[in-house]
C-alpha cells in the first residue's frame, strides 16, 4: 500500500510495506524521474538541508492524515452500528443533515 501527498511543488510517496520514501520536486520533474531521497528506509538523507526540511515537513503530514484518516474509519464503523429509529431519522432528515442513512 502506498500513501501520497502532492503539493503544487512537492510530491511524496510513502510505501507502507518496504517503509521507503519517493519525493519528487515537480516543479524541475514534472515527470517525476529523480528521488530526491538518498538512502533507503524510514531514516533517508539529503544532500541539501533545504530538501531535507521540506520533506520532513511532507513526512510529518503525511503520517499525521492517514493517522487522522485511520481513527475516521473506525469511528465510521462504529456509527454504522448505531440504530436510529425512524423518527429521529425523519428529524435530522428535515433539518438537512441527512438524505438517507
Amino acid at each position: 500500500m502506498f500513501l501520497a501527498l502532492r503539493g503544487v511543488r512537492w510530491k511524496l510517496i510513502y510505501n507502507v510495506e518496504k517503509k521507503t520514501y519517493q519525493f519528487y520536486n515537480l516543479e524541475n520533474d514534472p515527470q517525476e524521474k529523480s528521488n530526491l531521497v538518498k538512502g533507503a528506509g524510514i531514516a533517508p538523507y539529503f544532500r541539501d538541508k533545504k530538501i531535507e526540511k521540506k520533506f520532513n515537513l511532507f513526512k510529518d503530514q503525511l503520517h499525521k492524515l492517514a493517522e487522522q484518516a485511520y481513527l475516521l474509519r473506525h469511528k465510521r464503523r462504529a456509527f454504522k452500528k448505531v440504530k436510529i429509529d425512524k423518527e429521529t431519522l425523519r428529524l435530522l432528515e428535515g433539518l438537512g443533515y441527512t438524505d438517507k442513512f
